[in-house]
């Protein structure tokens, strides 16, 4: 029985092999045909989120809602794991915006990221655009902390939702 994939790789094989021009090598007129196939197999980084990013009760003095990602015990934590000792790069936009569930209501919130190779938030590097790449330590591990901040001065009462993307990839494999 194949799998999908072994059902593409069958039919590729076909048509690389049906369009390849056969040319006579010799002078009994049989051909000498050979298929070269090659894949390059990179190992997968996995993101295991540790904590999610906790506001505490706000005041309703407050104006803004802050979480440092490398000074405060109320940042997320994640880990990534990958490839011992490789080089990554990690990316995430900082500014996104955030709406009220059941309403068209928005908040801005800007990210704060900081890694570091060892479980060590304090010694964490806040990551921005001219330090985002880093190593997996000798475990394969890097560990990251989300922090921000939102203006709520303005505010709707209710829950607002968001998406916050990380990308990590290998720098060279």
């Amino acid at each position: 029985m194949y799998t999908r994939t072994s059902k593409v790789l069958l039919i590729l094989l076909f048509l690389v092999v049906y369009f390849v021009p056969i040319r006579s090598s010799g002078q009994d007129g049989n051909a000498n045909v050979s298929v070269s196939v090659s894949a390059n197999v990179q190992s997968t980084i996995e993101l295991i989120t540790l904590s999610d990013i906790s506001f505490g009760s706000v005041q309703p003095s407050q104006f803004e809602l802050l979480v440092s990602a490398n000074r405060d015990q109320n940042a997320g934590s994640m880990v990534a794991t990958g490839r011992p000792n490789a080089e990554i790069r990690v990316n995430y936009t900082e500014e996104h915006i955030l709406t009220r569930a059941g309403g068209n209501e928005t908040l801005t919130f800007y990210y704060e990221v900081a890694g570091n190779d060892e479980d060590d938030q304090v010694a964490g590097e806040i990551l921005d655009d001219l330090n985002r790449d880093m190593t997996f330590n000798s475990d394969g591990e890097f560990f990251l902390w989300i922090g921000g901040r939102v203006n709520i001065q303005d505010a709707v009462h209710g829950a607002y939702e968001g998406e916050f993307t990380i990308e990590i990839d290998y720098l060279q494999y």
